[in-house]
């Protein structure tokens, strides 16, 4: 992908903050720090309050979600984790069930990623965690994703 513009020809209307989870989704998979920088810096001013989609339509939990993939992404530890524990925060006091299971498995593939003492443990707290309330929700792929990060966790042990 061609970017030329650090997403500023992106019209700020009513879809701006939902073009930014799906392009945080993409740049997450796709692993692209230089573009995470710059979509970091876009979403940080809504840390702390919840991503409404659309027109209202829904809502995609906590912007701190996104942006700890982001700070994933460009290896930055310290930032991911508190905004992951921020977002978790968040999602439970909403209970937004499916948000909270989504960052507690992003937290968990961060916290194998990053590798520090415990941290293989503490994932694999939090992706039993994940494949509890995917069982009961019905949530299959997100299951799936917390099923193959158990079997990695495992197989670092």
């Amino acid at each position: 992908m061609q970017l030329v513009d650090d997403f500023a020809a992106m019209p700020r209307d009513g879809r701006w903050a939902t073009c930014l989870a799906y392009l945080t989704e993409i740049c997450a998979a796709l692993g692209d720090a230089p573009r995470a920088a710059i979509l970091y810096e876009l979403l940080l001013p809504r840390a702390g309050r919840n991503l409404v989609l659309g027109n209202g339509s829904g809502c995609a939990g906590a912007v701190d979600r996104f942006l700890g993939l982001l700070a994933t992404t460009m290896a930055r530890w310290s930032d991911a984790q508190r905004h992951f524990a921020e977002a978790s925060a968040l999602n439970e006091r909403t209970g937004a069930l499916m948000p909270l299971a989504q960052t507690r498995h992003d937290l968990a593939r961060m916290l194998l990623a990053r590798g520090f003492p415990g941290d293989r443990a503490r994932a694999a707290e939090l992706l039993q965690q994940v494949l509890a309330t995917t069982t009961e929700r019905g949530l299959v792929a997100l299951g799936r994703s917390a099923d193959v990060l158990t079997r990695l966790a495992r197989a670092r042990a």
